[in-house]
């Protein structure tokens, strides 16, 4: 019997489900069974795990799907105190006696937590697609994101790498930050392994910064990259990146609105 001829069948159904979390080159992988499983070259280790019905209605936005585990699920608490960072890609495998298909397929919203157990919502993939998009406003600041096509800024040419030399909280210590002037590194990112984290202060003299969120297990020694952060204002692209003529904002704007009604004045 095939796939399908057991998916229906009342007496020879066994279905058996496989979850598989990938964030960049890591992978988190479990079943829904008793036993461990091998699929694909990958160890797909028994938790207790459910999920929420997958259903398909005219509002892709909508299509959730909650996957519930312990809260010591070694995927969820990776986001115990941080939000999801990154693609983090949802694969789930459906099969009886070891033969599987795939059965659906998202992305990673958010984890939340309750006093036993953790809550994964997942979106699906449509809903990369059908989302708004985003929309330029009229600002003084420059709204695109540093490093990006209309940024044109490359991200090579700002980038440190280095070693961790100590750990304080949120504080990481590193010979390279004290070759660059206070902040040059705020607003920028920090990557080690596959986390990435938003630098919210550097400091020269300290050789230090501070991360916006933990990562998990980070040890002193361990290599990183960093990239230089843009505060969007015009003297910044144009004194740190030299990319004053792809500066996406509109600096000229008048402090007076001209539209706002006002008498005129003589």
């Amino acid at each position: 019997m095939g796939y399908t001829d057991k998916e229906q069948s009342l007496i020879f159904g066994e279905p058996v489900e496989l979850y598989r979390f990938k964030r960049g080159n890591t992978y988190w992988t479990y079943n829904s069974s008793d036993m461990s499983i091998i699929y694909d070259g990958r160890t797909y280790e028994p938790v207790l795990i459910k999920r929420s019905s997958i259903g398909m209605n005219l509002n892709s936005l909508k299509n959730f799907v909650k996957i519930e585990v312990d809260k010591t699920n070694t995927f969820a608490a990776n986001y115990i105190f941080v939000p999801v960072d990154g693609i983090v890609e949802v694969t789930i495998y459906r099969g009886h006696d070891g033969d599987y298909v795939t059965y659906w397929k998202g992305f990673v919203h958010t984890v939340g937590f309750n006093s036993r157990t953790a809550i994964i919502v997942v979106g699906s993939k449509s809903t990369s697609l059908k989302r708004s998009g985003l929309m330029r406003k009229f600002s003084r600041n420059c709204g695109y994101p540093l490093y990006t096509t209309r940024c044109t800024v490359l991200k090579g040419d700002y980038k440190i790498s280095g070693t961790i030399s100590s750990i304080s909280g949120l504080e990481i210590v590193a010979t390279i930050f004290g070759t660059k002037s206070d902040n040059w590194l705020t607003g920028g990112k920090f990557i080690v392994e596959n986390y990435s984290r938003m630098i919210v202060y550097h400091n020269q003299s300290n050789e230090k910064i501070v991360i916006a969120h933990r990562i998990p297990d980070l040890t002193v020694g361990a290599s990183f990259d960093a990239f230089a952060g843009c505060d969007h204002a015009a003297t910044t692209c144009k004194n740190k990146f030299s990319n004053g003529i792809n500066f996406g904002g509109q600096e000229f704007i008048p402090n007076k609105n001209p539209f706002s009604g006002d008498s005129i004045e003589n």
